[in-house]
C-alpha cells in the first residue's frame, strides 16, 4: 500500500539534542547554507513525499527559510512547527498536524488515516540527496512495512575516514551476519499500526550504547518492563561483545561472530517489541549515515565537504547503472 509521505524533519532543540561548537544543530551551515535548507531542497524533489513538517523553534526556523528561499515557490504544503519538550513528543506534534482528529490522548484515527506514513529525519545529515531518500522509499514499500529503520553498510562510508593527512568520520557499526551496519537517520513509520510505538522513544534517548547505563536501562525494559524473555537480552548481549571485540582490535573473533548475528533476528526481535512488521532497510549511498554528531564531525565536514559531496555523486551514479 503505498501511500503519500510526510515528510518531518526533526529540528528541535530538547534535552535529547547535542549543540555543536556551543550552537545548535538547527543553525548548522555549509558553503553559507543552512543544513535544514539543503535537507528541505532534497525532500522537495522526492515524488513520494506529500508534504513536509519542519519541527522546532519556529521563528528561528522561519526566519532561515525566509532569508534562504524567499524566493523559491514551493512544489509541496510545508510546515512549520513549534517544538515540544522531547524528540518523541515533537513526533507526534507533527502526527497531529498531519492527521485530522488525530489525540495524544486518544490513540484512535479514522479509517482513511490508519495507514498514515511518515518519514522521519534529522537535521544535522549534510550529504542527504533526493536519490537516497526515493532508495529508502522503494525499499520500504517493497516490504510492505509498519515500521523501516534505515541503516547502511560499511562499505559505503569508507568514503568519509580519515586519512593520514586530513580528517574524517569512523562511525561505531552494528555487527551482523550480513556486514558491518550504521543507523542512517532515515525513519519510516506507519505510527497507527506500530502498536508499542513508545519505546522508540526509549530506543532513541539510549542510542548512545557505549553508555553503559543505556545498555543496563535497555536490557532492564527487554526482560522486565516488556516481558521480551531472555532470547533478546541474551542476542542484545552478544551484539554489545561484538562491539567489544571490534574495539579491542580482535578482527578475526569477529568475523566469525557475525555469522551468528543475522540481521533477521534483529528485525524479529523488534518486531515483537513494537508488535508490528520492522526490518532493517538498507540505502546504500551513505550520505545520509554521515551525520554532525560532535565539533570535530562539524570540522571534518567543513574541510573535506566538496570531496565528499563528489563521492555521494559518484555512488548516486554507480547505484543508477546497477539498476
Amino acid at each position: 500500500m503505498n501511500n503519500p509521505v510526510n515528510a518531518v524533519i526533526l529540528a528541535g532543540e530538547g534535552k535529547d539534542s547535542r549543540t555543536i561548537l556551543g550552537k545548535s544543530k538547527l543553525h548548522l551551515t555549509i558553503n553559507e547554507q543552512p543544513l535544514i535548507v539543503t535537507i528541505l531542497l532534497a525532500l522537495l524533489d522526492v515524488e513520494g513525499i506529500e508534504r513536509i513538517c519542519i519541527v522546532g523553534p519556529a521563528e528561528e526556523i522561519n526566519k532561515i527559510l525566509k532569508t534562504h528561499l524567499s524566493q523559491r515557490e514551493f512544489t509541496k504544503p510545508i510546515a512549520v512547527i513549534e517544538q515540544r519538550d522531547n524528540i518523541f513528543e515533537n513526533c507526534e506534534a507533527a502526527v497531529a498536524h498531519c492527521v485530522p482528529g488525530f489525540s495524544t490522548s486518544m490513540d484512535e484515527v479514522s479509517p482513511a488515516y490508519q495507514y498514515s506514513t511518515f518519514l522521519l529525519l534529522p537535521v544535522d545529515i549534510p550529504f542527504v540527496t533526493s536519490a537516497e531518500l526515493e532508495e529508502f522509499l522503494t525499499n520500504f514499500y517493497n516490504e510492505d512495512l509498519d515500521y523501516a529503520v534505515g541503516m547502511t553498510e560499511e562499505s559505503a562510508l569508507k568514503k568519509f575516514y580519515p586519512t593520514q593527512q586530513q580528517p574524517g568520520i569512523a562511525p561505531n557499526y552494528l555487527h551482523l551476519r550480513e556486514g558491518n551496519f550504521r543507523l542512517n537517520n532515515l525513519h519510516l513509520i506507519r505510527p497507527f499500526q506500530v502498536h508499542n510505538r513508545q519505546f522508540i522513544a526509549k530506543m532513541y534517548t539510549r542510542r548512545h550504547q557505549s553508555n553503559i547505563l543505556n545498555i543496563v536501562k535497555t536490557l532492564y525494559d527487554f526482560l522486565i518492563t516488556e516481558r521480551m524473555g531472555f532470547g533478546p537480552v541474551f542476542f542484545f548481549v552478544y551484539l554489545e561483545m561484538l562491539v567489544l571485540m571490534k574495539y579491542m582490535g580482535f578482527e578475526k573473533i569477529l568475523k566469525q561472530g557475525r555469522k551468528l548475528a543475522p540481521g533477521r533476528k534483529v528485525a524479529d526481535y523488534t518486531s515483537k517489541l513494537l508488535q508490528a512488521k520492522v526490518a532493517i532497510v538498507e540505502t546504500t549511498i551513505g550520505g545520509c549515515a554521515t551525520d554532525i554528531d560532535s565539533d570535530e564531525d562539524y570540522e571534518a565536514v567543513q574541510s573535506r565537504y566538496k570531496e565528499w559531496a563528489s563521492a555521494v555523486e559518484r555512488a548516486i551514479s554507480s547505484t543508477k547503472e546497477h539498476k
